[in-house]
């Protein structure tokens, strides 16, 4: 048997020889250097093989770890919960269950003497231990497989062999077809760039057989742009309403009416001045004695138009199944609204005409008692009216047209307060009062006339008393003359009486749009410095020293005491025409050219709270009553309407604002219907006045 063993070496050492004498210098020292590495590594291995007693692997490819028996493995590790991630065990004192169903505990870590025991037991190799989870216990990692770890950390193959073998180079392609990585160190050859000819020609007859029709594709049918939304729907049954019937024309419509349905002269005459709306006949009847008499109907083609307008507008279908419930325009829509004649008293019925202007009425006052009315007209006079009669007391002329009348409304001093538009205002005193009241308002106003201020006089505004004798005998007794090209468009008292603004619309650039007059001392004030070409209207807080100041789209509230703008109230109309303070001053109504009307609630918002749009055409002017909830809007449409405006002490509790009743009279005249409007300060009456040169009196009929 040894003879066998020496023949068998002796054998493999010469072919060996015969290999080794076979390959070139450069190939044996390769497989020499091979030979070297794998010695030394064996040689290593069981040097560490030999410290942690573990016995060395028979084969060095095969196992990374050594494998002992089935029953030593199970004894080594004692971990029995399967192939599964350790870190949902992380919070946990065990690490999964065994077989009984019993928790495995976690083994105790080591503390910082138990690791440097280890460490001088291991002979220093604790710094190649690895802690294993699943198996719960430290390893020692081999010479191969630190180099291991070490190149992959590197960013190198794994395995120092792996180059050299030649088995590498025929891994096949269709392996890493998918892949975005090289497998190989090399570069495609250049030819597989380049197009395949067949695959061109293949290409191209199947271009041509596309193009002649031969092959077909299935096309996608686009869907269609615009088609029926209910074709679908299953038919539905329908029930057809009949079309409304004509009103009958009954006997006043006849040829031949009865005696007591013709008209005389008087009803006549009211059927014509009546609104269309109010009439109770579209027609005046007529008599003839013959039916051939009866000339043609010139309404006809009108009625004939409403008759078919109202068949077109009859909803014709209504579905019987399933049935739905019939919308309630007035329940389901519109807001639930009081009664108006809940709301009693308002204005509602023409009492008194004031006649006697030839003219335009541009402004009306009534006095603070009631008692006396004020009116300035384009044709250069100022009447005084008593209110109850409707008797003129006293007419003024002057030199030009009376812009703005206003009353001062303080009772003990009866006089007015009037804008010219020669750039002058005058103020009367009408002695319609007592003697002693009289002679206490002359002193008011003849004092301090001849006081010049700094301001006065940088403003170019003087006091002078009236050098006309027959004027100042009828009681107009001083004039402040404004600057030239200026002009008082508005007049606004202060609640007491003693501070008078004067609004200018066309103010030039260094006098300003607003003065501030006091009366007793005769001062001129200017508030805003800068001169502001959009200014419209100016009123006084009814109760707190606040200043509101209108200009085209915006109404600014000033704090008279600080001296600082404290809010802005943003319109978003055009042009504002007119705006009223509520007597409790929480509140503002405001007019704009662009028919709207809109309320603000300034402890609400800056922004309107209602926007109200009723007129056709231009809003002239909006006012309060002073004691009464009611305000009134006034229009170029020839109307007045009145609202009920109800403000709650509650402050949780919004206004209510109700449409009560649209007052007509006035005519329309040269595009301009009611210029002025304003409430009685104790009855719940209006004055109107309008471009038709009347003045009316609507009185509540309660």
């Amino acid at each position: 048997m040894e003879a066998d063993k020496l023949i068998e070496e002796e054998a493999n050492k010469a072919e060996e020889e015969r290999e080794m004498s076979q390959l070139t210098k450069q190939q044996r020292r390769k497989v020499l250097k091979r030979a070297k590495r794998r010695i030394l590594n064996a040689q290593k291995e069981a040097e560490l093989a030999a410290a942690n007693k573990r016995p060395i692997a028979e084969n060095l490819n095969n196992n990374l770890y050594d494998s002992d028996s089935s029953d030593a493995e199970a004894a080594k590790n004692p971990n029995k919960v399967g192939n599964i991630p350790m870190e949902w065990y992380e919070e946990y004192e065990h690490i999964g269950y065994g077989l009984d169903g019993q928790p495995i505990t976690k083994s105790a870590s080591s503390d910082a003497i138990d690791k440097f025991l280890q460490d001088h037991d291991s002979g220093g190799l604790q710094w190649r231990t690895v802690w294993d989870d699943k198996q719960q216990r430290n390893i020692v990692l081999s010479e191969k497989e630190y180099d291991m770890l070490r190149r992959i950390h590197s960013g190198q193959l794994p395995d120092k062999e792996a180059v050299a073998d030649p088995a590498w180079e025929t891994i096949p392609e269709q392996m890493h077809e998918n892949g975005i990585f090289a497998v190989k160190d090399r570069s495609f050859h250049k030819s597989r760039f380049v197009p395949n000819k067949w695959e061109y020609k293949r290409i191209a007859k199947l271009t041509k057989k596309i193009l002649k029709g031969y092959i077909k594709f299935d096309q996608i049918s686009e869907p269609p742009r615009f088609y029926n939304l209910w074709e679908k729907e299953p038919p539905r049954s329908r029930h057809v309403s009949r079309a409304p019937h004509a009103h009958p024309i009954g006997h006043a419509g006849s040829y031949h009416p009865p005696p007591e349905y013709l008209m005389d002269a008087k009803e006549e005459k009211e059927w014509k001045e009546a609104h269309p709306d109010d009439r109770k006949l579209k027609f005046i009847p007529r008599d003839f004695d013959k039916f051939r008499s009866v000339p043609a109907y010139p309404a006809f083609v009108r009625e004939r138009f409403e008759r078919c307008l109202d068949l077109y507008l009859c909803p014709r279908t209504v579905p019987t199944k399933p049935r739905k419930k019939k919308l309630d325009i007035e329940k389901d829509i519109l807001p639930q609204l009081p009664n108006p004649k809940e709301l009693r008293p308002y204005p509602t019925t023409l009492s008194i005409e004031y006649v006697g202007h030839n003219s335009s009425v541009l402004s009306i006052s009534v006095s603070p008692t009631g008692t006396w009315l004020a009116s300035g007209s384009k044709d250069k006079t100022l009447k005084i009216w008593e209110v109850n009669t409707g008797r003129c007391m006293k007419t003024y002329t002057f030199e030009s047209a009376v812009i703005f009348v206003a009353w001062n409304p303080n009772p003990s001093f009866l006089f007015l307060a009037v804008s010219l538009k020669d750039g002058r205002v005058v103020f009367v005193n009408p002695q319609l009062g007592p003697t002693l009241m009289t002679e206490v308002v002359d002193k008011l106003l003849l004092n301090h006339i001849t006081k010049k201020t700094k301001t006065s006089e940088k403003l170019g505004v003087s006091w002078a008393k009236i050098e006309d004798s027959k004027l100042y005998d009828s009681g107009v007794r001083i004039q402040l003359n404004l600057r030239k090209a200026t002009k008082g468009d508005e007049l606004s008292w202060h609640q007491k009486g003693d501070y008078l603004s004067v609004v200018s619309r066309v103010a030039s650039s260094g006098g300003g749009g607003v003065l501030i007059i006091r009366m007793s001392g005769k001062v001129i004030q200017r508030p805003f410095k800068k001169g502001n070409r959009q200014l419209q209207s100016v009123r006084f807080h009814p109760v707190l020293p606040l200043l509101f100041v209108a200009s085209q789209i915006s109404i600014r509230i000033y704090d008279l005491m600080k001296q600082e703008l404290i809010k802005k109230l943003q319109t978003g109309v055009e042009n504002i025409s007119s705006f009223d303070i509520h007597p409790q001053g929480d509140n503002v109504i405001m007019g704009s050219y662009d028919r709207k009307v809109c309320w603000f609630d300034t402890d609400l918002s800056v922004r309107p709270y209602r926007i109200l749009k009723y007129h056709k055409n231009v809003v002239r002017q909006t006012v309060f009553h002073r004691h009464n909830p009611l305000f009134a809007t006034a229009s170029d449409d020839g109307t007045v309407h009145v609202f009920h405006g109800m403000v709650y002490s509650d402050l949780l509790t919004n206004p209510l604002i109700v449409p009560l009743y649209i007052l007509r009279g006035h005519s329309v005249v040269n595009d301009q219907g009611v210029l002025d409007c304003m409430f009685h300060p104790n009855q719940p009456w209006l004055f109107t006045a309008g471009a038709d040169s009347k003045i009316f009196l609507f009185t509540s009929n309660n």
